[in-house]
């Protein structure tokens, strides 16, 4: 009927674990409510994970694009040496 995460946080919120069917109405809607947290839960880590990759990705491009642009400046600057 429950999961163990329903379960840790029904008795983290402070709510009575129901162990009978059918749930009370009070039952149902505080169920309700920590399955909504634990969705949210789940969807914000999703959300951080993907952003954590997006700036991870990010932050790799940089650094290509910083080292190709130093070794241009150094082509260029043996080039311009070159044509003295």
């Amino acid at each position: 009927m429950l999961t163990e995460e329903e379960r840790r946080t029904l008795v983290a919120e402070g709510y009575p674990v129901p162990n009978k069917l059918p749930l009370t109405k009070a039952e149902e809607k505080a169920l309700k409510k920590i399955r909504r947290k634990i969705k949210n839960k789940i969807s914000a880590q999703e959300s951080r994970r993907k952003k954590k990759e997006y700036m991870d990705a990010l932050e790799k491009k940089v650094e290509t694009c910083s080292n190709e642009n130093h070794e241009l400046r150094r082509k260029v600057e043996n080039l311009e040496c070159t044509n003295k």
